[in-house]
């Protein structure tokens, strides 16, 4: 959660989204007494664009509408769009992704069926995120998801390096942690998250 100054400008360095599933730091934002911030029109944006450095090799409908039968509407064939490109490969990849969130929020389980763990790779084993640390995220998506390889090349590979600078060969654990940051309901506090590491009580 480390700021960086520029121009006099201060900018997240990290940790600049947070997961809706967090429930840490959901919980300590509110202790805090602190705000969680509402994405932009911008930011929840219906449009997709991906550039290979060229020329966008996808490029869905925009569509920033006071009308929301309008925005429907071009979400609804922007859908159709993808579809046609990646077919099923998107509901595989959320599934992959809502799999792996699933697992993640076994930590948050109470200490009456949660046991103390001697080791992060008992730890690890105990959720089933073990495997994934074996593996790279390519790896687990070509070979055990399935997805198809233009899905993993234009948009796996965008997710990662935008989240964690690294290619779609990053661990597979990493990897999963990434794409789940690409979803919905991403938040932040409102003036910046390092104000929770700053926060006192």
């Amino acid at each position: 959660m480390a700021t960086v100054t520029i121009g006099g400008d201060a900018f997240e360095a990290g940790a600049s989204i947070l997961h809706p599933k967090n429930y840490h730091a959901s919980n300590y934002t509110d202790l805090l007494n602190l705000t969680g911030k509402i994405p932009s029109s911008s930011e929840s944006s219906i449009s997709l664009g991906i550039w290979d450095g060229n020329g966008f090799v996808v490029k869905t409908l925009n569509a920033n509408s006071n009308w929301g039968i309008v925005n429907k509407i071009v979400s609804f064939f922007n859908g159709i769009y993808l579809f046609m490109r990646y077919g099923f490969s998107l509901v595989k990849m959320e599934g992959f992704v809502d799999e792996t969130v699933n697992k993640f929020l076994k930590y948050y389980e109470g200490v009456e069926t949660r046991p103390v763990f001697e080791s992060v790779e008992e730890m690890l084993k105990w959720a089933g995120l073990f495997n994934l640390t074996g593996k790279s995220l390519k790896e687990e998506l070509v070979d055990g998801v399935k997805l198809a390889p233009l899905l993993i090349k234009e948009l796996v590979t965008v997710i990662t390096r935008i989240n964690y600078g690294q290619s779609a060969n990053i661990s597979g654990l990493a990897g999963a942690v990434s794409l789940a940051g690409s979803g919905g309901g991403l938040w932040a506090v409102e003036g910046g998250n390092w104000q929770m590491a700053a926060g006192t009580d």
